[in-house]
This record gives structure tokens, sequence and C-alpha cells, in this order.
């Protein structure tokens, strides 16, 4: 029981660390770079926190799934712990109630693929320098970082595994397992890296971020640069600003049309406001 619950426990923590990293490098993903990179450049700081979180995010998954090593008490993967719950660990009596659970969470060839291509990416630029890989990384937005193993599989790989612990972490006895050892990895932050606080700390940096370019405050201190953003540029910054605390943009009929005398000298469609005019 302790082999198992070490385990269980080593898991628990690799897979959530994983979700966090995750839902960290989502967050960032979703900023609206195109309507700041082009005050700021490059955003080279939150490019670097990206870059280490993949890299992060593709070691772990190759160590969960890919690891070679045969000291079962230093890091292994999860479908060896599998087996070595099923051979040693496990009594007879409940071997069919854990090979039920585990017939569930077969890896599919699109995972097993996924898998493959981790190891590839591990191996020959993260681990190693294939010349055949160099310079992939250097050029590409932070949507396609790499390329090759996209974030939504990382994503799909890791709920991958969290199907195969959930399976392994079963309730074989309820005398066996205390209840507070009988965890569940969910689809956000577990208790481990706090959700709430780790959606504040995410949002704060990336309002900080925002807030050193001129677009952050432009409809409070000169509403009439607005004029270089599409409409459809416009309503995303008024909602990033929104999720982020800062007050939806309100515009007076006035600078509505003085945003509208500078759009019509480029012929660009007129400003569709997003709220009515404050009384």
């Amino acid at each position: 029981m302790a082999d198992y619950q070490s385990g269980i426990n080593f898991f628990h923590r690799q897979l959530s660390r994983l979700y966090s990293t995750l839902y960290a490098m989502e967050r960032i993903r979703e900023f609206p770079w195109d309507l700041f990179r082009f005050f700021f450049g490059q955003p080279i700081f939150l490019r670097l926190i990206y870059l280490n979180f993949y890299e992060y995010a593709v070691v772990s998954l190759h160590k969960l799934t890919n690891d070679q090593t045969k000291d079962v008490k230093g890091s292994y993967t999860l479908k060896r712990f599998k087996n070595t719950i099923r051979k040693d660990l496990v009594k007879v009596k409940y071997q069919k109630i854990l090979d039920r659970s585990l017939h569930e969470v077969k890896f599919d060839p699109k995972i097993e693929d996924i898998t493959k291509r981790i190891k590839d990416l591990r191996d020959n630029l993260m681990a190693h320098s294939n010349r055949m890989w160099l310079g992939q990384t250097e050029d590409l937005p932070i949507q396609d970082i790499p390329a090759n193993v996209r974030f939504s599989e990382l994503r799909e790989l890791t709920d991958a595994l969290e199907d195969l612990y959930e399976a392994v972490n079963f309730q074989v006895s309820a005398d066996a397992v205390p209840e507070e050892y009988r965890r569940r990895i969910f689809n956000l932050p577990s208790c481990e890296f706090n959700k709430y606080e780790l959606s504040q700390e995410v949002d704060q940096v990336l309002k900080t971020f925002a807030e050193s370019s001129g677009v952050w405050n432009l409809p409070e201190t000169n509403p009439t640069g607005l004029h270089q953003l599409t409409n459809e540029q416009i309503e995303r910054l008024n909602s990033f600003r929104v999720a982020l605390g800062k007050p939806e943009i309100s515009l007076s009929q006035n600078e509505i049309d003085e945003i509208n005398d500078q759009r019509r000298l480029f012929d660009n469609p007129d400003f569709r406001a997003l709220s009515k005019e404050p009384s």
C-alpha cells in the first residue's frame, strides 16, 4: 500500500503541475497580441515565459509517457506504474475491477501519435540539438510554438494521462484506502496549485503588460486614436479590458464623430459604437 500511495501522490503532483502550466499557457495564448504588438514590438518577456512553459510541458509529458528508467523509486511512466499495480500491488479479488477500469482508457492511435511526436521533440530539440529541428520556433507566433506539437495536443495527451491516472487511483476498498487519499485530478489546477490564486496572478501579469502599451488607456487618454483599430479589434480590446477589471469603453457622440472623420480619410468603415453616449 505504501508503494501504491507514493506512486499515486507522485502522479497527482505531476498532473496537477501540468494542468496549472497549461492553464497559464492558455491565458497567455488568449492575450490579444495584435492589439498591442504594434506599439511595443515583440512581447519578449511573455514569449520567454510561454516557451519555458511549453518546454516544461513537453519534458513532463515525455517523462510520464516515454521515460525508460528502470528505477521504480525514481521517475517512471504512468503505464509502468499501471503494470506494477496490476502485477504486484493489487489483490487477486480486485484485479477484475482494475482491468475493467483500464479497458476503458486505452490510448487511441491519435494519442499514441502525439506521444511519439512529444518524444521526437524532446529528443531532437530540447535534450539534444538535431540540425533538422533548429530554428523551428524562433519566428513563430506564440499560438503556433512549435507547430509540430500544438498546444491543443499537449492538452489532449494530458487529459488521456488523467484518465489513466483515475483508472489506477480506483477505490478498491474503503477500509484499505483512506478517503483523503482517493483524490481525483480535474481539468483545472487542483488544491496543490490553487486555481483562483493562479488566475489572479496570471491576470495581473497580463494586465501589467497591457498597461505598458498606449492602447490600454487609449479610450480615456486619446479616444480619437482608436481610429487606428478596426471595429473588431476595438470590441476585443473592450472585452479584454472588462475581463481584467477596466470599465467598458464608452464614447461621446463628438468623440465618435472625430474617430469617423479620421477613418474616412483612409477609406475605413465608420466606428460601430460599443455603448450608448453617456447621459
